[in-house]
């Protein structure tokens, strides 16, 4: 029977440019941005940790947003049975 196995997206089906290299390119210029911005005085001690866990959450939340498959199409994406046991 053919097409019971789920395609397997990810996130450069949506966006190609955005490879696993990429991504840890942006979070290392997160980083290292809210580290300057704490030097220079525009953030305190005490507020750029929160900045940068509101930055990454963005950033990694905006990667699953486009990594999640909007529509189903029946011929790749089968739906899980839970697993009951009598």
């Amino acid at each position: 029977m053919t097409g019971m196995h789920a395609k397997t997206y990810t996130v450069t089906d949506a966006i190609p440019w955005l490879t696993p290299a990429t991504r840890k390119w942006i979070y290392g210029i997160i980083s290292a941005v809210i580290v300057l911005l704490t030097i220079y005085g525009v953030l305190t001690d005490n507020t750029a940790p929160a900045w940068l866990g509101l930055a990454s959450a963005i950033v990694g939340n905006s990667i699953a947003f486009v990594n999640v498959p909007t529509a189903r199409d029946e011929n790749t994406i089968q739906p899980q049975q839970p697993d009951i046991a009598p």
